[in-house]
């Protein structure tokens, strides 16, 4: 254990999901990510450094805007509490130096279910990220040829699908970013991403169920990631599929 990495993973891992929440909320109003300073969601005033600093700034003002007194969207602390959590964990309690990786790799993924659940869509440049961070760690697995086997022919089976629930259905089932992403996934994961698959196919139905007024409009995005992170972090290391 590294509790020293643990400490600041978990800053460093709410600074990240800051501006992971505050692209989501800028995408889903049709903004840039990089369009300026933080600003109130209401009124638009630009905030001071000190009101946006992770979880300290929401606390500070009590919630509430201090120029129009209108109300912060909790989806900000929330989102930098969780992934303050997720960064700190994966640092305090795995292998270092691997975890570092493990660890990049989880918080991009966290800003894009971020993203995800709030646009329902995943942006290229943050599956690029992913992807770039899922190559090394099949690199460092040695295992990289046969999970880019598996990428192919999971990517290629995937779109086949989508095409056809999209023909049957006469709209898209299954997103192209999320395609990217499974593909990306299975770089890391290899043979596994089909627990992955399967867990976060059971998270998506668990979402569905508690969003009854939104018939088939979920992001799996959240899903698909958290059941990779699940597989990939927690069961993998003592459980693949290769010992089945």
């Amino acid at each position: 254990m590294q509790p020293g990495w643990g400490a600041v993973g978990f800053v460093l891992g709410m600074v990240i999901s800051s501006f992971g929440a505050t692209w989501a909320i800028r995408r889903a109003r049709g903004e840039q990510a990089f369009s300026g300073r933080s600003s109130c969601d209401q009124c638009r005033q630009v905030l001071s450094y000190a009101e946006t600093l992770p979880l300290v700034g929401f606390m500070m003002l009590g919630g509430r805007c201090r120029y129009c007194n209108g109300s912060i969207d909790r989806f900000h602390p929330i989102a930098e509490l969780g992934g303050g959590l997720l960064l700190g964990a994966i640092l305090l309690l795995l292998d270092w130096p691997l975890s570092a990786v493990e660890g990049a790799l989880a918080i991009t993924l966290y800003v894009l279910a971020l993203v995800d659940l709030k646009t329902l869509t995943l942006p290229n440049i943050g599956v690029a990220v992913a992807t770039v961070f899922c190559l090394l760690l099949g690199w460092l697995s040695h295992d990289l040829t046969v999970n880019l086997i598996i990428t192919v022919i999971i990517g290629l089976a995937l779109t086949g699908l989508a095409e056809g629930m999209k023909r049957t259905h006469g709209r898209t089932m299954l997103g192209g970013g999320d395609i990217k992403l499974i593909a990306a996934l299975s770089l890391w994961l290899g043979p596994d991403i089909c627990l992955a698959l399967a867990l976060g196919s059971v998270l998506g139905l668990l979402q569905v169920w508690l969003s009854p007024a939104r018939p088939g409009l979920i992001a799996f995005g959240p899903a698909l990631i958290a059941g990779a992170l699940i597989i990939g972090l927690c069961i993998r290391p003592w459980f693949t599929l290769g010992g089945l």
